[in-house]
């Protein structure tokens, strides 16, 4: 399923962005 992969990918990023911030 592609959406599920964009949700991933967004998950992804946004757990990465959330590393930074910390």
């Amino acid at each position: 399923d592609w959406w599920r992969t964009e949700c991933t990918s967004m998950a992804k990023s946004l757990h990465e962005m959330r590393k930074r911030l910390d």
